[in-house]
């Protein structure tokens, strides 16, 4: 990976970190730059503006939440029981730190800006990681009379 590519990728992860801590409309250039270490003109020289930033960190957040979910073995173990509880182990590994450090980014930007920045607010939407389609399923039914 080239210096230019690691100083793209340490300003997309410092824009996640620095968004779902302090909100989009309060995050500055100036602090996911100097949250990454770099300049602010090495912003620039990577992205437009701060919304192009954020756009393109929901869908590196969405890659790395992804990569997360597939290195999980909790589809290791062979009883369904297993599978259930290794998950729910893996979601409570999740919650280590301040809220901040695990906080969804795309939720948290969605939540901010489905008003104000539609473009926004659509690829943070578009980039959110859906599982593998599932066969269609009947709806569970409460136990009871019908």
């Amino acid at each position: 990976m080239s210096d230019d590519q690691k100083s793209r990728q340490r300003l997309l992860s410092a824009a996640i970190d620095v968004i779902r801590r302090k909100g989009y409309a309060m995050t500055r250039v100036d602090d996911i730059a100097t949250a990454a270490g770099v300049t602010k003109g090495s912003f620039f020289h990577h992205f437009a503006t701060k919304e192009a930033c954020a756009r393109e960190a929901a869908v590196y957040w969405s890659a790395q939440s992804l990569a997360a979910f597939a290195a999980c073995d909790h589809r290791n173990p062979h009883s369904p029981a297993g599978r259930v509880l290794a998950y729910v182990d893996f979601r409570i590994s999740l919650l280590a730190g301040e809220v901040a450090s695990y906080a969804c980014y795309v939720g948290t930007v969605l939540q901010e800006v489905h008003d104000t920045h539609p473009e926004l607010a659509a690829d943070s939407a578009a980039s959110h990681p859906r599982p593998a389609a599932h066969p269609q399923r009947a709806p569970a039914r409460a136990p009871g009379p019908a």
